[in-house]
């Protein structure tokens, strides 16, 4: 369905397709500023917070022996390492948690958004549109405070990059940057705006990087992967 969307310019919609299914090709454009306590506000319409803690995880291991007499016996093994995790273990269900236990996390991961966004001339609903994927970004050039940059971390005080305990925390940023040619797939609402386009029984209205030629490759790739996808599933479950 998505081919059969009329090709149009983001930069000077024609009024004639107000109401149709289009794929608007334009720059992907916002003035807004995301940032947060540890990074200076950039130019994104979506900013990406992961943060990890360094904590102990546990490992379980169990191994059957044949007995004496044929009856079998399950032995459990427990073993504990230290690692970074964007999700820590509740250490008070660890087997043995004294000596391995895990403080609350101090620093939670987060998605932002700027609330105004267009491709070309046409406006966006962000709370509706799908967005393409963020980029890592590099912190090295970037205003950070709180803490050390270590790579692509900011190791935030006190944690130390180069001996981390247990209870340490990082951060790391991915983001959309505007700037380059993009093409939103939607319903024309008017030559400012485009939204949700409805397709018999599904909804389309999103936004990719390039052309709809670009678009289109992308959906079947997504298609055939979901094809091959369901068909081993289907012979796992045979």
């Amino acid at each position: 369905l998505a081919k059969d969307a009329a090709a149009i310019s983001a930069e000077k919609p024609d009024a004639g397709q107000v109401g149709k299914f289009v794929a608007a090709s334009g720059l992907l454009v916002s003035q807004g500023q995301l940032g947060d306590a540890y990074l200076g506000a950039g130019n994104y319409l979506i900013l990406v917070r992961k943060a990890e803690m360094f904590a102990w995880e546990e490992h379980k291991e169990s191994t059957t022996e044949i007995q004496t007499g044929g009856s079998e016996k399950t032995i459990t093994t427990y073993s504990y390492e230290r690692a970074w995790t964007s999700s820590p273990d509740d250490s008070s269900s660890f087997h043995r948690s004294e000596g391995h236990r895990n403080p609350p996390m101090w620093v939670k991961s987060e998605t932002y958004r700027v609330e105004q966004a267009s491709v070309g001339a046409l406006a966006l609903q962000m709370d509706k549109v799908s967005l393409p994927g963020t980029r890592p970004l590099a912190l090295a050039n970037l205003k950070t405070q709180g803490g050390q940059i270590s790579g692509d971390h900011l190791y935030l005080a006190p944690s130390r990059p180069e001996e981390p305990r247990v209870g340490d925390v990082r951060v790391s940023y991915a983001a959309l940057t505007p700037g380059g040619n993009y093409t939103v797939l939607g319903k024309l609402e008017s030559v400012s705006s485009i939204g949700p386009a409805k397709l018999d029984d599904r909804e389309m209205y999103r936004v990719f990087k390039g052309s709809k030629e670009d678009a289109l490759k992308t959906l079947q790739t997504e298609y055939t992967l979901w094809i091959w996808g369901f068909r081993l599933l289907g012979f796992l479950l045979c």
